[in-house]
């Protein structure tokens, strides 16, 4: 059992939890790849990824620093949310080389980085979380 802001926590789940797919970076680095073979033989699905890309890599960069952001620190295995923005940042520069990407431009996005930028507000946001678990912002 592991104690934290969120109360006991068994191993197992813990484990599972850190072992997210989004959380890997060799899965997405997979996806990326099959993403970028499809683009090279195909025109329609090439316009398709230029038109929405941004989107793509909006919705699973949110998610894993939101994911990351609701894990305590000394469970994440050194990842930070401006790792995980940075990572997201090299994947869109390689599906899309030719358009510059910022993750923070979305303010749910801006605010996890902010929140995990110091333990107080880590600290705050799960225990606020704790308390209150639904979404707050949209």
């Amino acid at each position: 059992m592991v104690d934290s802001l969120y109360g006991a926590i068994p191993d197992l789940s813990l484990q599972h939890k850190l072992a997210d797919r989004l959380m890997q970076k060799s899965e997405y680095d997979q996806m990326i790849r099959t993403k970028l073979k499809l683009k090279e033989k195909d025109n329609d699905i090439a316009t398709f990824i230029d038109n929405n890309w941004i989107q793509f890599i909006n919705f699973y960069c949110r998610g894993s620093a939101h994911k990351l952001l609701r894990t305590p620190r000394n469970m994440r295995g050194g990842m930070t949310v401006k790792s995980i923005l940075a990572r997201y940042k090299s994947f869109a520069g390689e599906l899309v080389p030719y358009k510059k990407y910022d993750p923070t431009a979305s303010f749910s996005i801006w605010l996890a980085l902010l929140i995990d930028s110091n333990r107080l507000t880590r600290e705050l946001f799960l225990l606020f979380k704790k308390i209150y678990s639904k979404p707050i912002y949209r």
